[in-house]
């Protein structure tokens, strides 16, 4: 005779649970499990992470991607004109205040236009802050247009990023390679001696196109040359070579364009002594068309060549087309 522990109950022998209460016994029930009365619980899904798979896949993938990345980094330096070219580290500019130092040179695509990385090193021994700036450049000889925010403070000192325009290299086939760099600098009312820096690379074969066999202006050791007209932007496009002794930097004066007058970009061009470039007067469809002056019969202005340094005026060049092309 068996009783419930819990209630007292009188039980059946063998009982497993209690009729009563509910309460369950240790004896099994004849001819059953011991789950027989045991209560019922949904099955809960066990929860499963992706396919092994698809993360062998995906490893297999990004480790591709990491591998095209880098063998494109690679190909796109090693056919950069700075490929195997170094700068020595130097000071390049001294004055009783200042000191220019040049630390390296690279490659950087961080910024499209300006990808030619000339790395800096600036002391300021004087009481105020000091703007430095780069008055002018040029690539093996020829003239390119530069990127260079740097400020100073007083009494310290600063590293910067000199950075030297690709529009240049893209659009000239004698750029292959840096083989030397030219450079003058600014501060304040202080005016650096060009500055002229070797790579190391063999100088390739410029080909640049010098325009007409008739100049418009071949005096003095200055040449200046018409070479083209491009519809599309509207822009002129003239040949500067300088091979005097100093710098010069080029403003045109008032532009006429079919005999009215007509506004332009302003010149922002210095080229260095014995280099040579091209310079762009660049014009407004815009305007031009509601100013009544399309399409364009003859171009009209001067250009003015001066010392940057002294703003002397070295030379007026007239220059007049009436055969655009």
């Amino acid at each position: 005779m068996m009783f419930c522990p819990n209630c007292g109950t009188q039980l059946p022998d063998g009982s497993a649970f209690c009729p009563n209460c509910g309460t369950r016994l240790g004896g099994m029930p004849q001819g059953g499990t011991q789950n027989a009365y045991a209560p019922e619980y949904a099955a809960v899904p066990r929860r499963s992470g992706p396919p092994i798979i698809l993360l062998i896949g995906l490893v297999i993938l990004l480790a591709l991607t990491g591998v095209i990345a880098f063998f494109v980094r690679q190909s796109v330096l090693e056919n950069s004109p700075l490929h195997g070219a170094k700068l020595k580290k130097q000071v390049v500019w001294q004055t009783e205040d200042l000191s220019v130092s040049v630390t390296g040179l690279r490659y950087d695509d961080s910024d499209d236009d300006y990808p030619y990385v000339i790395d800096l090193a600036v002391k300021n021994a004087s009481g105020t802050n000091c703007d430095l700036r780069c008055e002018g450049a040029a690539i093996n000889g020829i003239q390119t247009d530069t990127r260079l925010d740097l400020v100073i403070p007083a009494g310290g000192s600063a590293k910067g990023e000199l950075r030297l325009s690709e529009r240049e290299v893209k659009l000239r086939v004698g750029l292959q390679q840096f083989s030397t760099i030219d450079l003058a600098f600014g501060a304040g009312s202080a005016h650096s001696d060009v500055v002229h820096l070797k790579t190391g690379l063999k100088m390739p074969e410029a080909h640049l196109s010098i325009g007409e066999d008739d100049p418009l202006y071949n005096a003095g050791g200055v040449r200046v040359n018409h070479t083209t007209f491009y519809p599309v932007w509207p822009a002129l496009e003239l040949y500067v070579e300088n091979n005097t002794g100093r710098s010069l930097a080029v403003r045109q004066g008032d532009v006429l364009v079919s005999g009215g007058a007509a506004r332009t970009e302003p010149l922002e061009d210095i080229f260095l002594p014995g280099t040579c470039g091209y310079i762009h007067l660049i014009f407004s469809v815009d305007e031009l068309e509601s100013d009544g002056l399309l399409p364009i019969k003859s171009i009209d202005t001067t250009l003015y060549l001066s010392d940057p340094a002294t703003g002397e005026t070295v030379a007026e060049i007239p220059v007049h087309l009436d055969k655009i092309s």
